[in-house]
């Protein structure tokens, strides 16, 4: 049987056309032979070739609308409550320190010796370039122009008032030079600040721009 709507050719007792699905209308054989209008109708005893099959075309896929979220209520921010500060105990007033005069310049403090004079302690003359001898017997011993120095050494401002520090160690003397201003030389050496020479009998000592022999 024949379908009058695309020409396919279908089984006898087919009541939908396997080709496009149009229904089939019962006709007598003489008159099943039709065609669609412009198609030739098939000749007796031909073979109807098969119809190439048509590739289905993949379907886009429609792009869903997601659902908009909605923007939750704001809560209202719960107040907390603040910590009572608790009261600290009371401090003492300071009582004020007595306030006492400043010191004269004749007050000022002076090196007190750890040794006492004696001529059998140990012993050690600086012989100044004018040939002043200075004998000194108490250390430790401050030599400088100031009136806080054991040895005071005047009529030079290019000594310092505290201008070394001499020590005796028990084996032998030590000079230390305290910062001075224009500094101190041991036999054309020079002394940094806080740093310990021995001493030895015949040094040069220049305190300054004045040179002392060191004798022992």
């Amino acid at each position: 049987m024949y379908c009058t709507n695309c020409g396919a050719l279908n089984r006898e007792g087919y009541a939908f056309c396997t080709n496009c699905g149009a229904p089939l209308l019962q006709q007598p054989p003489s008159q099943q032979v039709a065609a669609r209008p412009g198609r030739q109708a098939p000749h007796a005893g031909a073979v109807p070739q098969p119809r190439p099959a048509q590739v289905a075309q993949p379907r886009q896929a429609q792009p869903q609308a997601r659902p908009v979220p909605q923007p939750r209520p704001a809560q209202a921010a719960q107040p907390q409550a603040r910590p009572v500060p608790q009261p600290r105990p009371a401090v003492p007033a300071a009582r004020p320190a007595p306030s006492r005069p400043a010191p004269s310049s004749s007050e000022l403090p002076r090196i007190v010796p750890d040794r006492p004079r004696s001529s059998n302690g140990p012993q050690l003359t600086l012989v100044r370039s004018n040939g002043t001898r200075y004998r000194i017997t108490e250390f430790p011993a401050a030599v400088g122009k100031g009136s806080a120095s054991n040895v005071r050494i005047s009529g030079n401002t290019a000594i310092s008032r505290v201008h070394v520090l001499i020590n005796f160690l028990g084996n032998g003397f030590s000079i230390e030079d305290k910062a001075s201003t224009n500094g101190t030389r041991i036999n054309g050496n020079m002394l940094q600040p806080g740093e310990y020479v021995r001493l030895h009998s015949g040094d040069r000592l220049t305190l300054g721009d004045e040179d002392f022999l060191v004798e022992l």
